[in-house]
């Protein structure tokens, strides 16, 4: 697809990249092709992305949680590979394992919740749909 082409399936409001258009961003999903995209950037991308794309404003809460719970264990992977660096082993009876569990748990609570999040989206949509019989 060419850049021209993209711009206008954009500009009207088109299906192009998948599905997912820039013009669907921050517009509540009222299909279930935009809930399934939502749901697909919530669990695959990052918490709340998804949420927001769908119009969502818990989706920020989401993503910041998402954020915070990854920034926690990555600043515990850094103090344990500090600690190995330094003193040339890995002693498991000395590891503190509760800033790395704690941001695992923040990141997984994200996770749970933009999934909770899409399938209500998910089950609106279809319930707003005409029915196909």
């Amino acid at each position: 697809m060419t850049a021209s082409r993209l711009s206008q399936e954009i500009e009207g409001g088109g299906r192009a990249l998948g599905g997912v258009t820039m013009a669907m961003v921050g517009k509540p999903a009222s299909d279930e092709a935009g809930a399934w995209a939502g749901l697909a950037v919530n669990l695959l991308v990052l918490p709340g992305a998804g949420s927001l794309m769908m119009g969502r404003k818990v989706g920020w809460a989401q993503a910041a949680l998402a954020l915070a719970g990854f920034g926690l264990t990555v600043v515990w992977l850094i103090i344990l590979l500090a600690g190995w660096i330094r003193t040339q082993s890995l002693d498991l009876a000395d590891l503190d394992l509760r800033l790395g569990l704690a941001g695992i748990a923040a990141f997984g609570a994200s996770w749970l919740w933009s999934l909770a999040s899409s399938l209500d989206a998910l089950r609106r949509a279809r319930r707003a749909a005409p029915s196909r019989s």
